[in-house]
């Protein structure tokens, strides 16, 4: 009986070692224009109206004041009207289709290898003129894939997999 018990509390320890852990670190990235950006760290922020913007980026939002930087960075931030899973695909105003909040989304912008330091160099848009975004996975761990089209000729696609931290404005 003691040898069944000991061995049932191994089990249970060796699964809990194995077990994946809720804090494993996010990765993400997208290619712009052929270029890959790492993206590593994703947050979520919540509007007055109701919208909720996802940005991937560089640099850690939350624990990383921006005066410190000085390299350069990527960031890409999608706004969602439904923070939920599902698949959005950019709404184009005027087309015959009502906008539809779980179907959606009007904005994203876009900026590569800038210089804070600066404030100068790469490339930073919000010009949007297409594109789709899918959302996997619940709070606070979810899977992101993006394919955005800015300007005449610039596209991103990215993905970004792991935990989604609250970012509040200070």
């Amino acid at each position: 009986m003691k040898k069944l018990l000991f061995s049932a509390m191994a089990a249970v320890v060796l699964l809990n070692a194995c077990s994946k852990d809720d804090d494993a670190s996010s990765s993400g990235s997208f290619t712009f224009n052929g270029t890959t950006a790492n993206t590593n760290y994703g947050t979520y922020e919540k509007s007055g109206d109701g919208h909720v913007e996802l940005t991937f980026s560089s640099y850690d939002r939350i624990n990383t004041s921006l005066g410190d930087l000085s390299k350069k960075i990527h960031v890409v931030s999608i706004e969602l009207d439904t923070f939920a899973a599902g698949t959005y695909t950019f709404y184009v105003a005027g087309n015959d289709n009502p906008y539809d909040a779980t179907k959606h989304f009007r904005y994203a912008d876009v900026t590569y290898n800038y210089s804070l330091s600066s404030q100068t160099e790469g490339y930073s848009s919000d010009n949007l003129r297409g594109g789709t975004v899918t959302l996997t996975g619940t709070a606070p761990n979810f899977g992101v894939s993006y394919t955005l089209d800015f300007d005449t000729d610039t596209k991103v696609a990215g993905v970004f997999n792991g935990k989604l931290v609250e970012y509040k404005e200070q």
